[in-house]
């Protein structure tokens, strides 16, 4: 050391930790650690990762013999610098060997970057919509203070608190790809697509200076501006953890998070780095922990996630709200063993957001398992079907007379020809018409008796898979009423009588045309409550009952209204598009006559009044059209609809029709969309 000549490295012990490919295995790992012991007798560094190979699509490797390799300046020009080392980190374990393809660079830009720059510009709109006043002290919050009083704004920010526990656990240990999956879950399921979403009302809310109150219309208890500084924090906080893998893009938005909390600091451009940012560890949001806000939202999802399955499915239209929707959640057991607990999870407010999700005017929280049953027995009727397998068992030969005795207590019609059993004694036997016999003399004793074995196979198969016809209506609610109080049903055909026992019958449930119903079994974590006990997830059950039925004039009045407010929108975008396209300026207000006229009345009990003021009001509001010049009329005279179909040949108007596919009136809907020029529209 005190020869200026002797090599003393570059630090007093091993380094912590190096990275190359499998192929430096002996030209770097083994040459320093081979040097390092020689020269210093110690080793030369603490830990190596071994990266593995880079290949092309079709598991070959690069080589610019094959002429396989990929330029990645052409994809740092396309999709960026950001995007390649995104799908790199995260397509696999680093020591994994990867098969690159040049379509996934532009899908991990689009899945991740796309979705970051698309929230937080969302955020930067509504941000600077806000005034100074209603800011108050929440514009220089900081990091860590922006405990939002809402629930989402709690779900959220324990989301995160449990994101930076994985992230450094998965830095840690050099699983950067399940850090990468980590934060694509984040932003895609938990931020994106659950609380912008169910907060975009809130978010949207218009705040005027006579209008700073808390908004408390859909359970979002957290004011606007405490919202915002919420969804700054979990911006800021993924910035840096996405910075190891990313650098570029989250530096730039990290700076412009930074710059709206502290202005002055803005020309000071080191401070605001993300690089220069202090790494958030776990000890720093573990405050932020709600493990029953977690469970409170996860089971919100799953109901979620059943009513828009169902939505799907079911031949409403989405706009028309529905008037009814039940939930319930229990446990196998006795009744009502578990509702208690889940109606403090499933509270008021949660309710409130679920019915807004699913389009529902009204959400019943059933407290107990009989209340779901008996709305169940409201929603579904009794079916029965022959258990074909057992009553061939029981009754082999006689299986056809059984089915006629039974159909005919059923008051329905059978007929053993439309039955693929009722040839039971038709379709070959041994006594000459099965085609076996027809070569017997040509086949050997043990070649027949492996067809006659395949042969039986087969017709046992197919009487397996026989269907018959459902049995409902009264008669089946009685006949399931008398195999549950005596054990059997006695049917007649002929002479003969046949007891038939409950496992003669495959039992279920059929939905009627006005319901629909959702039950699944819930599956992953526990359900943790105030009390500190929980509920196993393998025994609740969870049920949801959507009601179809049209009960009231404001369904078909709120149907209405979206159904206008959507195609109005639709005609401004159009008449911008226009406007741009002969100058740069952009549309502002509009002048709007909109023309209503029911087609029938006959299935609905809805006066003139189709809108209400109110919803008039909204409508002119959202659509940035100008109140005096504006104008609605409802229910028209003959010659106000002569003149509006004149101009919608004219090709002055628009036509929209609102069908109301048997459950609601249908309406003739004509609107007039024009540029408000001041006085002169």
């Amino acid at each position: 050391k005190d020869s200026p000549l002797q090599y003393n490295g570059s630090a007093d012990g091993p380094v912590d930790f190096v990275a190359e490919g499998q192929d430096q295995c002996r030209g770097w790992f083994y040459s320093l650690l081979c040097l390092s012991t020689t020269l210093f007798d110690r080793p030369a560094y603490k830990k190596c990762l071994s990266l593995g190979l880079l290949l092309d699509k079709n598991g070959h490797k690069m080589s610019k013999s094959k002429g396989n390799g990929v330029d990645p300046w052409k994809h740092f020009n396309e999709e960026g610098s950001d995007a390649l080392r995104w799908y790199l980190v995260g397509m696999c374990a680093p020591w994994a060997d990867r098969r690159f393809d040049e379509t996934k660079v532009r899908t991990a830009n689009q899945k991740f970057f796309r979705m970051l720059h698309n929230v937080a510009k969302w955020w930067k709109t509504r941000w600077f919509e806000l005034k100074d006043h209603e800011l108050g002290d929440n514009k220089h919050r900081h990091l860590g203070e922006a405990g939002g009083a809402g629930l989402l704004d709690k779900w959220v920010l324990s989301r995160l608190a449990l994101l930076v526990k994985n992230c450094n656990s998965n830095f840690n240990s050099y699983n950067f790809h399940l850090a990468v999956s980590d934060l694509e879950d984040f932003l895609n399921d938990d931020l994106s697509k659950t609380y912008l979403r169910l907060s975009r009302t809130h978010f949207q809310r218009k705040l005027g200076s006579n209008d700073s109150k808390e908004v408390v219309d859909l359970g979002l208890w957290a004011t606007r501006k405490s919202c915002l500084c919420t969804l700054r924090t979990v911006l800021l906080v993924l910035c840096r953890l996405v910075a190891p893998v990313a650098p570029f893009l989250v530096d730039r938005l990290h700076r412009c998070l930074l710059a709206t909390m502290d202005p002055e600091s803005a020309t000071d451009n080191h401070q605001l780095s993300v690089h220069l940012a202090p790494w958030p560890y776990f000890n720093e949001f573990e405050q932020f922990c709600n493990k029953k806000v977690e469970t409170q939202v996860r089971l919100l999802r799953h109901f979620m996630q059943s009513g828009n399955a169902m939505h799907e499915q079911g031949t409403r239209p989405g706009r028309l709200p529905l008037s009814r929707a039940y939930c319930a959640a229990y446990t196998q057991g006795s009744v009502g063993e578990g509702c208690d607990k889940f109606e403090t999870l499933l509270t008021e407010e949660l309710a409130n957001l679920l019915a807004f999700e699913l389009n529902v005017m009204e959400i019943v929280v059933l407290k107990s398992q009989q209340e779901f049953e008996s709305v169940l027995c409201t929603a579904q009727t009794s079916s029965l079907a022959p258990n074909m397998s057992r009553l061939q068992a029981r009754f082999k030969e006689n299986t056809n007379d059984v089915l006629q005795g039974l159909y005919k207590y059923m008051d329905q019609d059978y007929s053993p020809q439309d039955n693929p059993l009722g040839a039971l004694n038709q379709r070959g036997n041994a006594n000459g018409n099965s085609p076996l016999n027809e070569n017997k003399e040509k086949k050997s004793k043990n070649q027949l008796k492996r067809e006659k074995k395949e042969e039986a196979r087969r017709r046992k198969k197919e009487d397996k898979n026989v269907e018959l016809p459902m049995m409902t209506g009264s008669n089946a609610e009685e006949a399931l009423m008398t195999i549950e109080t005596k054990g059997s049903l006695q049917v007649q055909s002929g002479a003969a009588q046949y007891e038939l026992l409950a496992s003669d019958f495959v039992v279920s449930r059929v939905t009627s045309p006005n319901f629909m119903v959702s039950t699944h079994e819930f599956a992953g974590g526990s359900f943790t409550l105030d009390t500190g006990a929980s509920l196993n997830p393998s025994t609740l059950e969870m049920g949801l009952v959507l009601d179809l039925s049209v009960r009231s004039t404001d369904q078909a009045s709120a149907y209405l209204f979206k159904e206008v407010m959507h195609f109005v929108q639709f005609m401004r975008k159009t008449l911008e598009k226009k406007l741009l396209q002969v100058s740069d300026c952009r549309l502002q207000q509009v002048a709007l006559q909109v023309v209503v006229k029911v087609q029938s009345l006959s299935s609905s009990n809805m006066n003139g009044d189709y809108l209400s003021a109110r919803q008039w009001d909204l409508l002119l509001q959202e659509t940035q059209s100008n109140n005096s010049v504006s104008s609605l009329e409802q229910d028209p005279t003959a010659e106000l609809l002569e003149t509006s179909l004149g101009y919608v040949a004219d090709g002055k108007m628009e036509h929209l029709v609102v069908k109301g596919f048997g459950c609601c009136p249908c309406f003739d809907v004509y609107v007039m969309c024009k540029q408000y020029l001041g006085d002169v529209a």
